[in-house]
C-alpha cells in the first residue's frame, strides 16, 4: 500500500470507529504530518486535491437549487402560507419560477439590475401570469446608480465586485434602498428575503435597516463565498449584525439548517447560502427542524 492509501485506510477505519479508534487516530495524525511533508510526490499532491474536493461537497458549494436546500427551504416554508416573498438578484427568473411553484398564495417581488437580463426575467415573469412582480433595478443601501460588471456568457457573474477574470463590460444600473421599495409597494412584512447579489449582500441589507430593525422580514437567505474576500464582509459581519437584531444564523445545507454559534473555522469562503430566521417566529423555527 502507498502512503495514500495507507492514509485513506486509517481514516475510514477510525470514523467508523472501534476499541482502537483512538490509536488509529494518534496514527492518522502522524501520517498526515508526514504526508504533508512529501509535496513533490504525485499521489500525495492528487490526494491534497481529493481532500479539497471533498470539503467543498462536505460544506455544500452547490448552486443547484434543487438539491442545495433551496428547493427544500421553500418547501419548509410552503405550509405556513407565505404572502410575501422579495428575490433580490433574481437574475433570469429561476428561482422567482420555483417560489411560484411551491409557494402558491405569495406575491413574489423579483430585481434584476442589469438591463439584458431584466429583459429575459420580465418575459419569464408574464409567463408566470402575473405571479411575479419584475423589477429593473436592484437593492442596496440606497438609491442612485452603480457601476456592475457584467460578464457576457454569464448573466449569474453579474457584480458590482469584478470577481473574475473574464472579459467584462461595465453598465451603471439604478438601484434603490429596500426600506424604500417597501414602503412605495405597500408592504408591511417580508415572510422570506433572498438576497443573491454576488458580494453585494451586505449593502441589500443595509438597505431594509428600518425594516429588519422592526422585525417586518422574518426569514433572510444569502449568499456568503468567496466574493467576501474582495468585499473583506466576513461571515462573522453577517452573525454579529444579525444576532444583534433578533436572529439565529445557520449554515443551508441539502435537507436541515445549521442554525449554530460562530467560530472563526466556519470563515471558510466555500459558500453558498445562509439563512437567517427570527427568533420571535417559533412556527418557522419549528418548521424547519430547529425547534
Amino acid at each position: 500500500m502507498t502512503p495514500v492509501t495507507d492514509a485513506l485506510a486509517l481514516l475510514l477505519r477510525g470514523t467508523l470507529g472501534d476499541e482502537a479508534s483512538i490509536a488509529r487516530g494518534a496514527d492518522l495524525l502522524r501520517l498526515v504530518e508526514a504526508l504533508g511533508q512529501r509535496r513533490d510526490d504525485a499521489d500525495v499532491r492528487a490526494f491534497a486535491g481529493f481532500c479539497r474536493l471533498f470539503l467543498r461537497a462536505f460544506e455544500n458549494c452547490n448552486y443547484d437549487m434543487a438539491t442545495n436546500g433551496e428547493a427544500w427551504l421553500l418547501g419548509c416554508l410552503a405550509p405556513l402560507r407565505p404572502r410575501v416573498v422579495l428575490d433580490v438578484g433574481a437574475n433570469v427568473g429561476d428561482w422567482s419560477a420555483l417560489a411560484a411553484a411551491t409557494l402558491p398564495g405569495a406575491a413574489i417581488h423579483a430585481f434584476e439590475i442589469v438591463p439584458d437580463t431584466f429583459r429575459r426575467l420580465q418575459q419569464r415573469a408574464a409567463a408566470l401570469g402575473g405571479r411575479v412582480v419584475a423589477n429593473p433595478f436592484g437593492l442596496s443601501d440606497r438609491a442612485g446608480e452603480v457601476e456592475v460588471n457584467v460578464v457576457p456568457d454569464d448573466s449569474t457573474l453579474s457584480s458590482v465586485v469584478k470577481l473574475h477574470e473574464a472579459a467584462t463590460r461595465t453598465v451603471a444600473c439604478p438601484v434603490m434602498a429596500g426600506d424604500d421599495y417597501l414602503d412605495r409597494a405597500g408592504i408591511e412584512r417580508v415572510d422570506l428575503l433572498k438576497i443573491d447579489v454576488e458580494g453585494a449582500e451586505h449593502l441589500v441589507l443595509a438597505g431594509f435597516a428600518r425594516a429588519l430593525g422592526a422585525g417586518r422580514i422574518d426569514v433572510i437567505q444569502f449568499e456568503y463565498g468567496q466574493a467576501n474576500i474582495l468585499t473583506k464582509v466576513l461571515l462573522h459581519d453577517y452573525h454579529q449584525e444579525l444576532e444583534a437584531l433578533g436572529y439565529v444564523v445557520g449554515k443551508l445545507f441539502p435537507a436541515r439548517i445549521d442554525f449554530r454559534a460562530y467560530r472563526t473555522e466556519h470563515e471558510d469562503f466555500i459558500g453558498p447560502n445562509f439563512v437567517a430566521v427570527r427568533r420571535a417566529r417559533d412556527d418557522v423555527l419549528a418548521a424547519l427542524g430547529a425547534s
